[in-house]
């Protein structure tokens, strides 16, 4: 802040396109004097994707926060279940673990918290039964959390993007990501993510008129993990 920086942005997964999304998202920032911005994207039912969502308490007050996603089952169930748009994606955008915070007030913030966000156990489970850990559980302090700490009327909101211009992590082993595919989920996988990263370079080029070939084949169908 005293070398004249006005904001801060956290990346937090192996997600190479939010690079590619950065200007739009700082603009949102600005343009909407947001102290707290989330990068989000369409997100379908059943992704293991955590959820921007604004929670209501009775007396009216609330929040714009994400919901992580091995708990939104269960906020989504108490509310008669995940309602989708006409295009079939959750009314709740996904969250991408991208966030901007001004740094005026999220200095003052780290001032008055130390920096202390309430933690949080992360179970993995193996299969939809959650009866099985796929990996051990960890104990965790999100970053997502955030806004936990913010006083009502702080501006906390989020910019939703197209998946394909911000979005594709590479996070699945084959046989996980062939699991994902089978399931009409996204692979996220190595061969996946390199794919998004080139295709996203050409998309930018062609909207710019300095790239005439034909878009390339189906992606959606490119989206299939390679087999080892």
């Amino acid at each position: 802040q005293q070398q004249g920086f006005k904001y801060l942005v956290f990346f937090q997964d192996t997600n190479p396109l939010v690079f590619r999304a950065l200007p739009a998202f700082l603009g949102v920032s600005e343009k909407q004097n947001l102290e707290v911005n989330s990068l989000a994207i369409p997100r379908k039912v059943g992704e293991a994707v955590g959820a921007i969502c604004n929670l209501v308490k009775e007396d009216g007050s609330g929040i714009t926060i994400n919901v992580e996603y091995n708990q939104l089952d269960g906020l989504m169930k108490s509310q008669g279940g995940e309602k989708t748009d006409e295009k079939g994606f959750s009314v709740y955008p996904g969250n991408v673990n991208s966030l901007i915070f001004r740094l005026a007030e999220y200095s003052q913030v780290l001032s008055d918290t130390q920096g202390l966000i309430a933690e949080f156990i992360n179970p993995k489970y193996a299969d939809a039964t959650k009866t099985k850990f796929k990996s051990s559980t960890r104990l965790e302090c999100m970053m997502q959390d955030y806004p936990k700490l913010l006083k009502s009327g702080d501006r906390v909101g989020f910019t939703q993007i197209d998946r394909r211009f911000c979005f594709s992590a590479c996070k699945n082993d084959i046989k996980s990501a062939a699991q994902k595919f089978s399931q009409d989920l996204p692979a996220e996988s190595a061969s996946t993510c390199e794919y998004d990263f080139y295709w996203l370079n050409a998309e930018i080029l062609r909207i710019c008129l300095l790239y005439t070939s034909p878009s390339p084949r189906d992606r959606q169908k490119s989206r299939m993990p390679s087999s080892a």
